[in-house]
């Protein structure tokens, strides 16, 4: 499973160029263009961030990185970067990416870490990236009861193009286990929801805002047809951030299920091509 993440990652997230990069002997480093918040029960962090480079590809390793609460953590960096982009220039720039793990393992439930910055070595200097915001992750347990929310997932997309998340309506699907009621269908951070659609047993309901809160029964088929949004500055950015269904249960309390998504930022050369083009700019 890390590594298919990895494969979709790579394939879409190759560069990530808009804004907020850094420059040293003509390679360039888009920390700007990384958010990552997640409340989930994960054994792995994964961020990437892209570069690009008008030559000789950079050696880079990892020299720390920089947060709070995180001593008990591992970190390795390993470089994603593929065809075509390591081969092809793109308005004179090679693009790469690297990935960077963290084995959250050894966190308890209720632990919160944030990673302010990394400091890497390229081709043999050190130089510190900072992200735009903070990159946050709550460890929870899934197993715990407030994540007991009687739904079976049927259908939950996994990730996304970020620039094209307003074009069409994204598909959720649940199978209901129990009676409860709806309450809520929300994300966390970096993300918005523009319209959601309820639709019960291929019914539509109407409008989340309007309908909610709503009573399920056992075996209903709960579906969800959700349009997301993101400021203009996030719609070339890697983004992971919470999706999260929330209801009552039949005693009145509280029960949620959380996913992860992650909302992806490119997925051609041609589109690499058109944003290289934005550095001549910078330079």
């Amino acid at each position: 499973m890390k590594k298919a993440i990895k494969l979709i990652l790579c394939i879409s997230i190759i560069l990530l160029i808009l804004a907020g990069c850094t420059s040293n002997k003509n390679i360039h480093f888009f920390s700007d263009n990384v958010f990552y918040t997640h409340e989930g029960s994960d054994d792995i962090i994964t961020i990437i961030v892209s570069y690009a480079y008008p030559s000789k590809k950079p050696d880079v390793g990892l020299v720390e990185v920089k947060g709070t609460s995180l001593d008990n953590i591992t970190f390795v960096l390993e470089d994603i970067s593929e065809e075509p982009f390591t081969k092809d220039k793109y308005n004179g720039y090679h693009v790469g990416s690297f990935v960077i793990d963290g084995d959250l393992s050894n966190l308890n439930t209720g632990d919160r870490i944030e990673i302010g910055s990394i400091i890497i070595k390229v081709d043999g200097e050190d130089r510190e990236l900072t992200f735009k915001d903070n990159l946050i992750f709550t460890r929870n347990d899934f197993e715990d009861r407030v994540y007991r929310l009687p739904v079976q997932p049927i259908h939950i997309p996994s990730a996304m193009v970020t620039s094209r998340i307003e074009e069409r309506p994204v598909l959720y699907r649940f199978e209901v286990l129990e009676q409860f009621e709806l309450t809520a269908f929300e994300t966390s951070d970096h993300i918005e929801i523009s319209q959601a659609v309820i639709l019960v047993n291929d019914n539509v309901v109407g409008p989340a805002k309007e309908v909610l809160p709503l009573k399920l029964m056992a075996n209903d088929m709960l579906g969800i047809d959700v349009v997301f949004t993101t400021d203009k500055e996030k719609k070339q950015s890697s983004i992971v951030t919470d999706v999260e269904i929330s209801g009552l249960n039949i005693d009145n309390e509280l029960r949620k299920r959380i996913f992860k998504t992650s909302f992806i930022a490119l997925t051609s050369p041609q589109d690499a091509e058109n944003l290289t083009a934005t550095l001549e700019g910078q330079n």
